[in-house]
């Protein structure tokens, strides 16, 4: 898993031997404190909100499968009403969280994870092959007829 500070660097949990946590004043930030296996460590702030993701991640039982190149997570974000342009960003997939009691998956990409069944409308996985799929509910055959469908649901709840 990729851990995110606060001043933009990443910590691959992959080589960290050990981590611990020292609660700050501000109730925005965690402090995070990073042993590695060669015994160097170092102290590094993290948000709130990765620092739930990551207790999330290192205390649930499940099985991690690294995806292999040219998954995307897809996220539509509507027209900005002062300039007019609607957005899709592209994140790299980094894996998958597998939960076998429920039967769920998280997918893990450096900025977000996005849960199986927390997806929102706005967001699928663009998958090597081209298609756009969102998972448990339907398959596009390419981005194009997804970024379609995004602005006809945008649409319709105008409507």
């Amino acid at each position: 898993m990729w851990i995110k500070t606060t001043n933009g660097h990443f910590i691959n949990s992959d080589h960290v031997a050990q981590v611990s946590f020292q609660r700050t004043g501000d109730n925005s930030q965690s402090t995070m404190l990073v042993k590695y296996p060669n015994g160097e460590t170092e102290s590094v702030t993290i948000s709130n909100f990765e620092h739930e993701n990551l207790k999330e991640e290192l205390f649930y039982d499940r099985t991690f499968l690294p995806s292999p190149p040219g998954y995307f997570l897809l996220s539509y974000y509507e027209r900005n009403e002062k300039s007019g342009e609607e957005k899709v960003t592209h994140w790299p997939v980094l894996g998958w969280f597998l939960d076998p009691d429920s039967g769920s998956h998280t997918v893990v990409t450096a900025r977000l994870n996005c849960r199986f069944n927390d997806f929102e409308y706005n967001n699928a996985i663009l998958c090597p092959n081209g298609c756009v799929v969102r998972p448990g509910e339907c398959c596009y055959p390419d981005e194009a007829a997804w970024l379609n469908e995004m602005r006809k649901q945008k649409l319709e709840k105008a409507a």
